[in-house]
Parts: C-alpha cells; structure tokens; sequence
C-alpha cells in the first residue's frame, strides 16, 4: 500500500477537489460480531508500520458527554499501542475542545498536534474525519489549534471546506487517470498485522457511474487490491452475483452464487463480513441481506435475518 509522501498528498488534493489502542495481551475474540445489546461501543485508529489505519473497537461509559469520549480517544490514539500498531497523533498530542454547532463538530488540538510525522499527514486528516463523524448529529468536522482553524494542514495537504468520511480512508493512487471522471468507493479488507487479522477500509478511485448498487456490488467483488498486504476474500472465493440487488427500504438484499458458503452451508466467514461491511458504506443502506438461490444465509446458517450496518462490531478490543 505504501506510497510515496507526494503520491498521498496528491491523492488527497484530487480527492478533495472532487467533491484503538492496541490490542491487549489476550487475542480478540471475533473481528466481527453483531451487537445486540445496549452496550456503548466506540472507534478509534492506530497506524501499521505500513501506515495504514486500521480501525479499532473500543466499549465506553453510556453516561459520557461527546467530548469526554473524544479526548478519551485523541490520548489513546497519541500514544504507542503496543507491537505492530502506532500513534496517529504525535505524543502529548491533547483535545482541549470538542464543540458542536449546526452538525459541525470543532475539534480544538494543543501545539503538540502539530508535530506528527510529515509523511502520516494524509492518515491524520482521515482519521480525525472518520473519529468525529462516528458520532450522532455530526455531519462534518473542522480542526482547530487554539483560537485558529486550520485551512491546510501544516505540511500542505488541503482540508476540505466541508470535511466528512467522503475524503476517504487509506487513500490510493489506482491505474484511474482521469480522477475528474472518477468515483470514490471504500471497501473493506482484511490484513495481518503481528499474526492479528483486522478488518480495513480502503477508498480507491474507480470509474464513473457507479451509482448503480449492481455496478457497485460487481466492482467490490472483482476488486484485487493493489497491496499485497491487504487481501480481499470475496476475490479470493470467486463470488458472483446471480440476479440483480433489491433495496426495500434500506434494506439491500444481494443474490449470490454459493461460493460464498462453506461446507455447512453457511456463510464464509471473512467473505460475508468483508461484503457486508463494504455494502454498509452506501448511502442509504441500512441492513443488507445475503441470498442463495433466494433463500437467506449467514454466519449461522439459513435464516431470514439482515444485519443491520448500525449493529456492526468490528476489530473489537477489550
């Protein structure tokens, strides 16, 4: 995945003109699971040695304000996690202020924000877009040292007017030229990182018109990734659609041949996942259910059950 400094910044600018703490000693238990409980659950973000963010699941106190939840988040991220996972923030890197107006959350950093490494730039302004929008009634986020709002960030890398999820994540140049003519589509992977397998979101250029769920759908299960670190299991098991998708509202049901199935004739286990994660990043879908020769499956097996995106629990630390 890695690219060199200028390729990150460029991607980001073309972007933008377009438009948790390491896991502890004991292994995680599922990289996946369904919450169906009251539990208060949120994300935050450590770079590989790679420089790719991976996304990490942390539990909360239900009682905490917004703004304790975000400072709780921006010391965790600021600091060494343990083997194989880094700080996006630079050390002693503190929020002094998380204020929200009119869905525009702004996120006051001390001095020392500013001293994160030159050639994480792009990952820092992607993780404090995904950290902040996590949250219920923010629709964009603005970065702030001090009284000053930030315009570009200190190395030179543009900040979007209107700064959400839509710049992206783990950002890539692709073979795509014509950024212009081009979508943005986030999917999901998985990666080893020190014998740990985490679920990870790439945003890539594509082809115009992928406003079609279909289009969209065949484009996530042809994707090879371009790094060789990261691998995409619905490639890798040859999954192909069998009829066209149906959105009932925000429920998006997806007809699949059985390639997606093991032997028990339930789902595979990273293949489904990987899909239902990527499948969650449309606008407007909410639950997505998974059929073979029109008839349910999931991890469990034949059954009539959707998962719901808001339910998703994924890369979960303790």
């Amino acid at each position: 995945m890695r690219k060199q400094q200028a390729l990150g910044i460029l991607a980001a600018a073309a972007l933008l003109a377009g438009g948790f703490f390491f896991i502890n000693r004991q292994e995680t238990k599922e990289t996946l699971r369904v919450n169906s409980t009251s539990s208060c659950m949120m994300q935050m973000y450590a770079l590989d040695e790679q420089d790719t963010l991976i996304p990490l699941s942390i539990p909360c106190e239900e009682k905490d304000h917004m703004k304790k939840r975000l400072q709780q988040l921006v010391a965790k991220m600021s600091k060494k996690q343990g083997e194989g996972l880094l700080p996006v923030f630079a050390k002693d890197t503190k929020l002094e202020d998380a204020v929200l107006v009119d869905q525009t959350l702004t996120l006051q950093f001390n001095e020392a924000f500013l001293n994160y490494e030159k050639e994480h730039e792009l990952r820092v302004l992607e993780a404090i877009a995904w950290l902040g929008t996590q949250f219920e009634g923010v629709a964009q986020v603005q970065i702030a040292i001090g009284d000053d709002t930030l315009q570009t960030m200190p190395n030179g890398t543009p900040i979007p007017a209107v700064l959400n999820r839509k710049i992206g994540i783990n950002n890539f140049l692709t073979s795509t030229s014509a950024l212009h003519d081009s979508d943005a589509m986030t999917v999901f992977y998985t990666k080893e990182v020190m014998d740990k397998t985490f679920y990870v979101p790439k945003t890539k250029r594509v082809s115009a018109n992928l406003s079609d769920v279909d289009a969209y759908i065949d484009a996530i299960l042809a994707d090879v990734s371009v790094n060789s670190s990261l691998k995409q299991p619905l490639a890798q098991e040859k999954v192909k659609t069998t009829a066209a998708s149906v959105m009932r509202e925000n429920v998006l049901q997806v007809h699949l041949d059985n390639r997606i199935l093991a032997e028990d004739q339930t789902a595979k286990k990273q293949a489904y996942e990987t899909l239902i994660l990527s499948l969650c990043m449309l606008d407007h879908v909410e639950q997505v259910q998974v059929l073979v020769d029109d008839v349910a499956v999931t991890l469990h097996g034949m059954n009539d059950r959707s998962c719901s995106a808001a339910e998703l629990i994924y890369n979960e630390i303790e």
